[in-house]
């Protein structure tokens, strides 16, 4: 069974510190408003910048810890397998 993480950005609460980006640059960018968002490949829905699902274990190892280290916490698991 391939594992599977959703990731959602929550970007009224996103300070754009770039954390993310400087751990998971394969995943994560700054949008036009200088906020994280996730690039274009993972992204649930190619409109929504703010939900993305990854399959690659390394990818999913650092996203976990970006959503604990997120000053803010807007970085979030919500479903994994």
């Amino acid at each position: 069974m391939m594992t599977m993480i959703k990731v959602k950005i929550d970007k009224t609460t996103c300070l754009g510190c770039g954390g993310c980006i400087i751990i998971c640059p394969e995943v994560f960018e700054y949008s036009k408003e200088i906020k994280a968002q996730i690039k274009e490949e993972f992204r649930e829905k190619i409109k929504e910048a703010n939900i993305g699902i990854i399959t690659d274990a390394k990818l999913i190892k650092q996203i976990k810890t970006i959503e604990s280290l997120c000053p803010t916490h807007s970085i979030r698991i919500e479903k994994s397998t």
